[in-house]
């Protein structure tokens, strides 16, 4: 038993010695563009610098993703003329409605219909929206 324990413990401290050894540098992901001026920063891999203070506002970005996904039609089928939807959609922590319809313009025989559809979307302060024009037949 004496001899099992001891294998176990020998085994388990030159497994932490190798990894140990075996650790690579920490990488340096932000590396600031000093020759830039304040407030850049290079893209990590490459030379390439970008200014953070131009990004655009992550909150206002996430409040349209948000907003686009809220924006889906309502399903008209066959017969149906005209459709209502009430969406709700979401990004990140940001969290949007949107209201959406159609509308069948024509319909011929055979099934061939021409149908608009179009929407609006709100999240906080941020609001979009969005038409379409659908050939189906």
């Amino acid at each position: 038993m004496y001899r099992i324990v001891s294998a176990i413990f020998a085994s388990a401290a030159a497994v932490c010695a190798l990894t140990a050894s075996a650790q690579a540098e920490p990488v340096d992901y932000v590396q600031v563009c000093s020759e830039m001026g304040a407030g850049w920063a290079r893209i990590p891999g490459t030379d390439q610098c970008v200014d953070l203070a131009s990004q655009p506002d992550m909150k206002a970005a996430y409040d349209n993703i948000a907003i686009s996904n809220s924006l889906e039609d309502p399903d008209l089928l066959p017969g149906e003329k005209f459709g209502v939807r009430i969406n709700w959609g979401a990004a990140g922590e940001s969290h949007a409605l949107g209201l959406t319809g159609s509308v069948v313009l024509n319909e011929a025989a055979g099934g061939t219909r021409i149908t608009a559809s179009g929407g609006v979307g709100f999240a906080g302060e941020e609001v979009g929206g969005r038409a379409g024009l659908q050939f189906s037949w």
